[in-house]
């Protein structure tokens, strides 16, 4: 198995605009179980995952529109990535736990 490579990941997402010009999405990702290492006959996975998004956005004016995303909604523990140094020291990298960010997009 190559490293930190899952063999089946997902992703699905979609979105609707209302008339009003909210949009409101969301999806799911997932991750298989991925190989941290390879040695001899040994092999040490990292657990696969799914993690769910959504978005809001609404135009406040022709030029500025406001949009809310949320990221791993559910707050699922997940390891992002996983490293080999030896059969003794092996690493993992948690995943970002629940975020949420607002942001503004302006057309000048």
């Amino acid at each position: 198995p190559i490293p930190n490579t899952t063999h089946n990941q997902a992703n699905l997402w979609t979105t609707y605009d209302f008339d009003s010009g909210l949009k409101l999405g969301g999806g799911a990702n997932y991750a298989g179980r991925r190989a941290a290492f390879k040695d001899d006959d040994r092999v040490a996975h990292a657990p696969g995952y799914v993690t769910f998004d959504a978005m809001a956005s609404y135009p406040l004016s022709d030029q500025v529109t406001l949009q809310l995303n949320g990221y791993n909604l559910f707050n699922k523990y997940y390891y992002a990535n996983v490293y080999f140094s030896s059969v003794a020291e092996n690493h993992v990298v948690p995943g970002a736990g629940r975020t949420v960010t607002l942001s503004a997009v302006v057309n000048l």
